[in-house]
């Protein structure tokens, strides 16, 4: 377990340890609130360290991170979790609040990009977010990408909030879906469950040609059939 009382060191230490499994099995403990005004977190792109490993887990202990600039997301391009479901990734009892993503041509989200394995979320606030990108834009996903065939990945969310944001995409270059909620592109065979969450007073800006949603955006799997929802209760 990891306590983390700043920003800086942890963004330090993730892009170090990208390519080595020292950064998964742990869980990372948010100590106080922070406000992160005058700093931008570079998106770390984890490439290895997920198979048979348990998920990175980001406990936010009921604090609140406040005027954060992200690079695309706090971790792009990265497997979550186990990938055989038996430990998800897990990001829980968190606010983001004003916080600002900047996903240039591509994927953007404030926690994970390309989510190759299970993720679960709970209570997690987005509040007063601005989040943009080329395309594959969401709160708190930007995508998910599988495959190998007859696997699946599933997304939980539970008592999650959007709310007062303003999520943009803005490029049809590398991929038709755009902005949406919750999660940008639910791809390959993806289930997503939503249990007492909800979507507030938030701007979703598509351009021409992408898909994108109130919740999710553009969804379809590895053989060319439609991801889904597997569960939508209380949203």
């Amino acid at each position: 377990v990891y306590s983390v009382a700043g920003l800086q060191d942890l963004n330090n230490y993730f892009k170090a340890n990208s390519m080595a499994n020292s950064l998964w099995n742990h869980e990372y403990n948010i100590a106080a609130d922070i406000d992160a005004t005058g700093f931008t977190w570079d998106g770390v792109y984890v490439v290895v360290g997920y198979n048979g490993n348990n998920g990175i887990v980001l406990n936010g202990n009921n604090h609140t991170i406040s005027n954060l600039t992200i690079n695309n997301c706090l971790l792009c391009g990265t497997p979550c979790g186990s990938n055989e479901g038996v430990n998800p990734g897990l990001v829980k009892d968190i606010t983001m609040e004003n916080v600002v993503v900047n996903g240039d041509t591509y994927d953007a989200a404030i926690f994970w990009g390309n989510c190759y394995t299970n993720v679960d979320f709970e209570n997690v606030t987005v509040d007063g977010a601005t989040i943009k990108g080329g395309s594959n834009v969401g709160a708190l996903v930007s995508r998910t990408v599988i495959d190998t065939p007859n696997t699946s990945i599933k997304v939980n969310f539970k008592d999650c909030v959007v709310k007062n944001s303003t999520l943009e995409a803005n490029s049809t270059k590398y991929d038709p879906t755009g902005a949406s909620g919750f999660i940008g592109r639910a791809y390959g065979n993806t289930k997503l469950t939503f249990s007492n969450c909800s979507v507030e007073k938030n701007t979703i800006k598509n351009a021409e040609g992408l898909y994108g949603g109130a919740v999710y955006g553009y969804g379809v799997s590895a053989n060319g059939g439609w991801a889904g929802l597997g569960a939508c209760n209380s949203f």
